[in-house]
């Protein structure tokens, strides 16, 4: 979802972050993009929240059913978050919509 508002995955956390740099900006930083499938099976906290949890966020990837893949990925976040800690933790999921491009 970050390739279409300009940004390239950079690191994936332990937890549930993901820190995605700016296209523009990258080359200034010395931060490999995570950009093909092989690079997110070799990272090694890749979906840990989602996988532990039972949720296969792999089939997220290349989809354009921008609604219900957000509408997915809100649940996703909250049972993950339950799953994990116990409650949902507060956390913030959207899309740009003018960026979208149809």
């Amino acid at each position: 979802m970050g390739r279409v508002f300009g940004y390239s995955i950079v690191s994936i956390g332990a937890g549930h972050d993901v820190l995605c740099i700016r296209d523009d900006l990258l080359p200034k930083t010395s931060f490999p993009a995570l950009d093909t499938v092989t690079d997110f099976y070799r990272w090694k906290h890749r979906f840990l929240h989602f996988r532990q949890s039972g949720i296969d966020s792999t089939r997220w990837r290349g989809r354009q059913d921008w609604n219900e893949l957000l509408a997915e990925m809100f649940q996703a976040c909250i049972f993950a978050s339950q799953a994990a800690y116990g409650v949902a933790l507060p956390f913030e999921l959207g899309l740009d919509w003018s960026k979208i491009k149809t």
